[in-house]
């Protein structure tokens, strides 16, 4: 684009807002791409045929909302209107018995909930039993898990050898001739120079090959 940008913040809900936002008060020429007509998201209504949604606005119409001090830093919160939406959401019908009404804000909204539709239950001895029972399987499987990633790990390490001459990963030549080779899967070549600054893929392939290799193979014979 032309003039370029520092940061293109893709999609204006309230996030991208508010991380465009901040960015520009950094100074950065900052672009904000959204493809709706409107922006902020979770803060709005939007139409899906002929139904009117709202994401969270009955969150976000709370002045005491966590994203308030985002705001502040913005230097905006003290330009905007916080209208309470109050009550939005009515349930009815069916074994619901009286209408259910689903308060604003989060914290009152669990409240409701649980008043109306948590019951706790007696938990009786055969179900006790039962769990106890499941909770020894789980036990047994986990140990058992254990076990077998541990004789793995042993057998991995059971091929590690002294730090030492006579020990080393890769044998290096570079006189009389050009040569560079794994000692441990036998991967080697003459581009010394490309192995030098930095280029070992080959030979971290064929390394971590040999080494699934290997734990399939001790995973086959536990």
């Amino acid at each position: 684009m032309a003039g370029g940008y520092d940061v293109i913040v893709i999609g204006g809900g309230l996030g991208g807002l508010i991380a465009a936002g901040l960015v520009a008060r950094a100074e950065r020429k900052t672009l904000l791409i959204e493809r709706n007509h409107d922006v902020g998201g979770a803060a709005t209504t939007y139409k899906a045929g002929g139904l009117v949604v709202e994401a969270s606005l009955h969150e976000t119409s709370d002045p005491r909302d966590p994203i308030h001090h985002v705001l502040t830093r913005l230097g905006v919160l003290d330009d905007i209107d916080w209208i309470p939406t109050g009550a939005i959401y009515e349930v009815r019908g069916g074994l619901l018995g009286e209408p259910f009404v689903l308060p604003e804000a989060f914290a009152p909204a669990r409240h409701a909930l649980l008043e109306r539709f948590h019951r706790p239950r007696p938990v009786s001895a055969s179900c006790l039993g039962r769990w106890s029972a499941s909770q020894r399987l789980r036990a047994r499987l986990y140990e058992a898990e254990l076990q077998r990633r541990e004789a793995v790990t042993e057998a991995m390490n059971a091929t590690k050898t002294d730090i030492g001459w006579g020990h080393q990963i890769r044998s290096y030549v570079l006189q009389p001739y050009q040569m560079v080779k794994d000692l441990r899967t036998g991967v080697e070549t003459g581009n010394t120079g490309a192995v030098l600054d930095g280029d070992i893929d080959r030979f971290l392939a064929a390394a971590l090959a040999a080494r699934i290799k290997g734990a399939d193979a001790i995973t086959a014979g536990a």
